[in-house]
């Protein structure tokens, strides 16, 4: 922020003053639900992935 601005605005640093916030956009609750269990699959997928590397590597106890 310039100086000029904050001398302008009477020294006032309050951060409302300077940081602009848009408005955030809703998605509809059915995309939402359906982008949670897609990422909740990746994660399962990968966690999967990582747990058969480390038995491979001899690494157990991580089965539940």
């Amino acid at each position: 922020v310039p100086l000029s601005e904050i001398i302008a605005n009477g020294y006032d640093l309050n951060f409302g003053r300077y940081i602009k916030q848009t408005a955030a956009e809703q998605e509809d609750l059915a995309t939402q639900i359906k982008a949670y269990n897609r990422i909740r699959a990746e994660r399962r997928d990968a966690e999967e992935r990582m747990l058969r590397v480390l038995c491979a590597a001899g690494i157990e106890g991580f089965y539940e």
